[in-house]
């Protein structure tokens, strides 16, 4: 009797072993890909606090970054949904609002867009004349010309929504300090971290306002969009 109860015993030790063992390798790699990405992010990119403090969702945060001297954007070139070169020169005499999502994003671009879709709707008579809206990708592998054209048209956007090959937009993100880090190599998703960040350029093609975050700035980015229009006009 006292042998079968210590071989209980020692056989629960045993499954009880094997199990931290099932559960270490399915969540430590993770853990690891996971450290990886934060020291990755913030060794590469200066947004990387604010942006770290909503990984995970459980803390919102919104934050409004004015360069002390406005700096020129970088005047990358790409394509857009129409398959048409388009480059930020073609933004010039018109203020230029310009976010990062990309079509297969299951939360947070979804988000923005209804904020760009908010301020479509606010400016609607500045639209193309004073003001454009712009989306670059953060998803070049997928998001082709005809996906953003489909996401576009589904929101019924009036805006352009722009991709390029993997190397012409990691320049994009980097100048416009946005991290990304694809998910399906990293982490085994199907997911593409990236900074939530808006950028105001105004008619001379300088960055005036960087918008980091998700948590209601529309009336925020209207206002800016607003002093602009007045200061150019």
């Amino acid at each position: 009797m006292n042998i079968n109860v210590r071989m209980r015993k020692w056989l629960a030790v045993f499954l009880f072993v094997i199990a931290a063992a099932v559960v270490g390798a399915i969540t430590l790699p993770s853990y690891f890909r996971t450290q990886k990405y934060r020291r990755w992010i913030e060794g590469k990119f200066v947004d990387a606090p604010a942006f770290l403090r909503r990984d995970g969702g459980n803390e919102q945060v919104f934050e409004r970054i004015t360069p002390s001297q406005p700096k020129p954007a970088y005047d990358f070139q790409l394509t857009n949904m129409d398959n048409t070169t388009v480059r930020l020169a073609d933004y010039r005499e018109k203020l230029l609002l310009m976010g990062f999502i990309y079509t297969s994003c299951p939360d947070v671009c979804g988000t923005i867009t209804q904020h760009f879709l908010y301020i479509q709707r606010r400016l609607a008579e500045e639209i193309g004349n004073n003001l454009a809206l712009a989306f670059i990708t953060t998803d070049p592998e997928k998001d082709t010309p005809e996906r953003l054209s489909a996401y576009t048209k589904g929101y019924e956007g009036n805006w352009d929504f722009m991709t390029g090959t993997k190397t012409e937009l990691e320049e994009v993100w980097e100048e416009y300090h946005v991290g990304v880090l694809d998910g399906r190599s990293e982490s085994g998703t199907d997911l593409v971290y990236h900074s939530f960040m808006v950028v105001l350029i105004d008619r001379n093609g300088f960055i005036r306002h960087r918008y980091i975050g998700v948590v209601d700035p529309e009336e925020v980015i209207v206002k800016d969009i607003e002093m602009l229009l007045l200061e150019s006009s």
